[in-house]
């Protein structure tokens, strides 16, 4: 049902540019979000593998299409490759429990998709592909972003109701957390919403997986929901009008995780996990709502040239993802699952982190508007540098064996490196 609230509200919010939205761009959106919402309902595995190599597959090709750079098609190949790897990770769950749907996933197999989702989400092992551009309009680059995250996010829901013991907890939730702050920093230190599209969707996925590691299920529902409509008004205008601009408004309160506001559950996450866990998610989630709020506040200059009926579309396209994401919370019980959970101090958490959310957000803007922060350069929090380096390395490396072996003396160092090769695994096994 998000789903296809998320894809009528692209439909209407881009009514108005018929010049720039063309009829493909209205029938790779609906093709993308059938692929998106067969993930979702998928009941088994082998039916998951399926959808997710032709999502992949589909969106791969629209991106190789649209970039020309040579760093930006690198980093959609790199991209495949990770989400491809989830694939590989979810068929080797079959081997473990042959037999086995989505309905009741076995503990054995648990540890198997939760990395599948994560390593799809970008969130395990923590990477994060920049990759801007590309031509779309702002409601289908939206739901290219969006849609292949539904699936392995439903996916991480499902596992969080198992019962199954993780091993390494602690690397696994130091993984998380570092994914996450990651993106909830860049999401409030970014230039505008649709552009740290990538940031949003990587910090609330890392908040999902952290409840599922916790084992709290209706806090990982509710944090991936979030995720994929919370900030979808924040990317269809930039200058709303005054009624987009109210249902803009109605998403904030709804992430803010007070009683009754579909993100309740989720602050399962910060009253009911470990200290240190609890204190980093709080952290990622305060950033990720600063941020909402800073980008939601700079949305202040509405375009009175607009059409009325534009206007009109608009808002109503945001209204149908805003309801929707409201009315499947409250069908789904927007009750928090613990017992015992108005007993906790922390029961209304989610007042004291809006209030500081917004405090944040106007000390952030003040900031940046003051001469000292224009000139500020702040840095990005990179923790695949390394690894992209010595993967670069590699690549460098391989491409001169090539040449030596293509050139006129390619015999003999194919020869040399065959005795190399050959000595070094006679010292290997002590031969």
């Amino acid at each position: 049902m998000a789903l296809l609230a998320l894809l009528v509200g692209v439909l209407l919010s881009e009514a108005e540019r018929v010049d720039v939205v063309q009829p493909r761009h209205w029938a790779g959106a609906i093709a993308l979000t059938t692929l998106g919402v067969l993930n979702v309902l998928a009941a088994n595995p082998l039916t998951l593998l399926v959808l997710w190599t032709a999502l992949d597959i589909a969106e791969a090709l629209l991106w190789l299409r649209r970039l020309q750079g040579e760093r930006d098609r690198e980093h959609v190949v790199i991209g495949l490759a990770a989400r491809l790897g989830g694939t590989v990770l979810l068929w080797g769950s079959t081997v473990y429990a042959p037999a086995f749907d989505f309905r009741q996933v076995p503990d054995e197999v648990a540890l198997w998709l939760l990395l599948a989702g994560g390593l799809r989400l970008g969130v395990l092992p923590p990477y994060r592909l920049r990759l801007q551009g590309g031509g779309w309009p702002r409601g289908v680059g939206t739901l290219i972003r969006l849609i292949p995250a539904a699936g392995s996010l439903m996916l991480i829901g499902r596992v969080s109701d198992t019962k199954a013991d993780f091993p390494f907890p602690s690397v696994l939730v130091a993984l998380i957390l570092l994914a996450s702050l990651s993106g909830a920093f860049s999401w409030l230190t970014g230039r505008s919403a649709r552009r740290e599209r990538g940031s949003w969707i990587l910090g609330m996925a890392g908040l999902t997986l952290l409840a599922a590691v916790m084992r709290l299920p209706t806090a990982s529902l509710a944090w991936g929901v979030g995720g994929l409509l919370g900030a979808v008004p924040l990317f269809f205008s930039d200058r709303p009008s005054r009624p987009e601009r109210v249902f803009t408004l109605c998403a904030g309160l709804g992430l803010s995780a007070l009683p009754f506001t579909p993100l309740w559950a989720g602050a399962a996450l910060l009253t009911r996990s470990a200290p240190l866990a609890a204190i980093g998610a709080g952290a990622s989630y305060l950033m990720l709502l600063s941020g909402w709020w800073r980008f939601g506040w700079r949305q202040s200059t509405e375009v009175t040239d607009r059409p009325v009926w534009a206007r009109a579309i608009g808002a109503l396209g945001i209204f149908l993802v805003v309801v929707t994401w409201w009315v499947a919370a409250w069908l789904g019980g927007v009750r928090p699952p613990e017992p015992g959970y108005w007993q906790v101090p922390l029961a209304w958490v989610g007042g004291g982190f809006l209030a500081l959310s917004v405090v944040l957000a106007r000390l952030w803007a003040a900031h940046r508007q003051s001469p000292a922060g224009r000139r500020a350069a702040f840095p990005r929090l990179n923790v695949y540098g390394a690894l992209w380096q010595v993967y670069r390395f590699l690549i460098r490396l391989a491409r001169l064996v090539s040449q030596l072996l293509e050139g006129e003396g390619g015999v003999l160092w194919a020869l040399l490196l065959l005795l190399l090769l050959f000595s070094f695994l006679r010292f290997a096994t002590g031969g």
